[in-house]
């Protein structure tokens, strides 16, 4: 996602769940990041929006973290939710929720994605198929680059969960349920 945003020279406020990440962020990027597990995270959040909100915002977590992302909105300000990571390891039905608030004064747009990538590719059709195709172009000419991946073949899952769990992990764990 930063590299697309450098690319299209858009300001970004990023939002990591380890301290950690937060300096090797900052170093490749020069980019504004919060780390969630700072108690003081929505008050850096709310000062690095500034006066005028978030524009525009980009949302794998939802839960508490979104509904406090979509609090940060400006008026006619768009969040995209595509996953649900708040959910991870939880058992409370309420970690699954994502509480929205208006302000008085305006109305927010939120825009939720749910399912696979791919579905939500397919429905919104020639956008989703341009923006995809976009992306690839980008990858071929070498102006976006995907992490570095290690895969897993699917009966070594527990090991690839292991190492998407750990503090420092160097590569991406991808499962591969067909043998190569």
């Amino acid at each position: 996602m930063l590299q697309i945003a450098k690319l299209q020279g858009f300001r970004t406020i990023n939002l990591v769940r380890r301290e950690e990440q937060v300096a090797e962020i900052q170093c490749a990027w020069r980019r504004v990041v919060l780390c969630t597990a700072d108690e003081g995270w929505p008050d850096q959040l709310k000062k690095a929006a500034g006066d005028g909100g978030i524009v525009s915002a980009i949302d794998c977590v939802a839960g508490r973290t979104g509904a406090t992302i979509a609090r940060q909105l400006a008026v006619n300000g768009r969040l995209l939710v595509y996953g649900a990571l708040s959910s991870h390891r939880q058992t409370d039905p309420v970690a699954f929720e994502m509480p929205v608030f208006a302000r008085r004064s305006s109305i927010q747009v939120l825009r939720c994605a749910t399912g696979s990538s791919s579905r939500g590719l397919h429905a919104r059709g020639s956008e989703g198929s341009q923006t995809l195709s976009s992306l690839l172009d980008r990858m071929a000419e070498g102006s976006v680059k995907p992490p570095p991946a290690r895969c897993y073949h699917v009966d070594r899952a527990h090991e690839a969960f292991t190492a998407a769990e750990s503090v420092a992990h160097d590569a991406k764990p991808l499962l591969a349920f067909a043998e190569r």
